[in-house]
């Protein structure tokens, strides 16, 4: 009989060693989250102009208000009009374990956040789970971007929603779009319209006014976007190289992966490609 107890003890002693074994790194984690979280309300860092940027908020007389409306695009219940709990909320889910999805990992999902917050805060990598991403990585291995352009079409009034042209992006493969003439066909475009759900012109014009279509970011191959624009329609296209380093050109890349999350309301006078585009 004490042979038995003595055998039972053990194994509740060896049970909560386990379990203090495993809950150390956990604790560990929680310590560098609060760390982090503290070296951010002293940055400042939820009203930085690049954090605001990001999260597309614009500040209104009553406080933030995010421009996305895409309920994906907010960790936070509050992210659309708190800056500060999404900031949070963002931090807490890069220390999340990967799950059956790692796509739907936080770093995955969101990778440009990822790359300011670390690059502000500091934040060792290695500290931090790592899940594949496989999606976000095929995305960044087609765009293969080493340079952006902005590409501004003509107008073409057979087309009410062009009736002032149409302005959108250009991922290069080159360093400089110039030097990658002979192989721009190639490269990704990159486009901010309305997804309507009517071809009654009324309809359409009212609700382009109103706010009423939701407005995505989409790819596409740039051949795609010149024979439609300068083929189909004989639309001249205006071409300007940004100044970007590589680290921009990443950041921006993974800010477009972040956007194919959500949608913008498709204002047609304001909101519109022109003005999402520069945003």
């Amino acid at each position: 009989m004490r042979r038995t107890l003595t055998a039972l003890a053990l194994a509740i002693l060896a049970t909560g060693a386990r379990a203090a074994a495993a809950a150390e790194p956990r604790a560990a984690e929680a310590r560098y989250l609060d760390e982090l979280l503290v070296r951010a309300r002293v940055q400042g860092l939820a009203e930085d102009p690049g954090w605001i940027r990001l999260g597309h908020w614009r500040k209104k007389p009553t406080g933030w208000i995010s421009e996305a409306d895409g309920t994906r695009f907010f960790r936070s219940l509050r992210g659309k009009t708190d800056p500060l709990a999404e900031l949070a909320s963002t931090l807490r889910g890069f220390f999340e374990p990967a799950g059956d999805d790692p796509d739907a990992h936080v770093q995955c999902r969101f990778p440009a956040r990822l790359q300011f917050l670390a690059e502000r805060l500091g934040i060792d990598r290695a500290r931090l789970p790592s899940p594949a991403c496989p999606k976000l990585e095929r995305f960044r291995e087609q765009t293969a971007a080493r340079s952006v352009t902005l590409v501004f079409s003509s107008y073409y009034l057979n087309n009410p929603v062009s009736s002032f042209g149409h302005t959108f992006l250009r991922l290069n493969k080159a360093e400089e779009a110039r030097a990658g003439k002979g192989h721009e066909l190639l490269d990704m475009g990159v486009d901010y319209a309305a997804v309507p759900d009517t071809k009654n012109p009324i309809a359409y014009a009212v609700k382009g006014l109103l706010g009423a279509f939701p407005g995505r970011f989409s790819r596409m191959a740039y051949y795609y976007k010149v024979r439609t624009y300068a083929d189909a329609e004989s639309r001249d296209l205006w071409e300007y190289d940004l100044a970007m380093t590589p680290d921009e050109v990443r950041l921006f890349v993974s800010h477009l992966w972040e956007l194919g999350q959500t949608y913008f309301d498709y204002w047609y006078l304001d909101e519109n490609c022109s003005y999402h585009v520069l945003g």
